[in-house]
């Protein structure tokens, strides 16, 4: 009798062995996809942060716009005057 006894305690003991290693590995898993989130979460708020270039020059010298125009010296000045000038250039070629 003492035999099965024997069996069904070590039965109970290891059951509560593995209860307590599914229970730990379980919160784990909660810490991690926790982690996953926030990483997530933080990359949504700085979406356009992989296509900035950080500027390291106090003040902006010079743009060239995606036509291929460069805008230096008074950058909102030379802005339209650039536009009316390829404005005129497109005319005369017509």
């Amino acid at each position: 009798m003492y035999k099965l006894e024997d069996a069904l305690a070590q039965f109970i003991q290891a059951s509560t062995f593995n209860q307590k290693n599914t229970e730990a590995s379980i919160k784990n898993l909660e810490v991690q996809v926790g982690q996953i989130v926030k990483q997530l979460a933080d990359h949504q708020e700085s979406e356009f942060s992989t296509n900035t270039q950080v500027n390291t020059k106090e003040h902006c010298k010079s743009i060239t716009t995606r036509e291929g125009i460069v805008i230096e010296n008074g950058i909102g000045d030379n802005l339209s005057e650039e536009k009316e000038n390829r404005k005129k250039g497109n005319n005369k070629s017509e």
